[in-house]
């Protein structure tokens, strides 16, 4: 059984509920080959893949930070002290380089005032 770690499961199985999909019909959607696959992305027994992912974002109109929100969280925290290692890493940094990752740093603390 795989590890879940996402509450992927749980969003994609209420999302087909609500947009009144069987498993059956969602399978075909996303290009897979029975419902039973549908099952076991919704019972967290099989990870979704990438084009997965997109197709559910593109059918249901949900971003990846609401399918996957703790994910997303953990993601931006990760990215977010990588950019200031990575600005303190040494005195004499390109412009162009200070300049993606102090708007990286910004993006990211305006998002968590937003989400708090």
């Amino acid at each position: 059984m795989v590890e879940q770690k996402t509450s992927f499961p749980i969003y994609l199985r209420t999302l087909r509920r609500t947009h009144a999909l069987t498993q059956k019909d969602l399978a075909f959607l996303l290009g897979l080959e029975s419902r039973s696959s549908v099952s076991m992305l919704e019972n967290g027994t099989r990870l979704p893949q990438r084009q997965q992912v997109v197709i559910c974002e593109l059918l249901f109109g949900k971003t990846h930070e609401a399918l996957f929100p703790g994910e997303h969280a953990a993601f931006a925290a990760s990215l977010k002290e990588r950019c200031y290692d990575l600005l303190g890493a040494d005195g004499e940094s390109p412009a162009a380089r200070t300049k993606v990752l102090e708007a990286a740093i910004t993006n990211l603390e305006l998002a968590e005032v937003v989400a708090a």
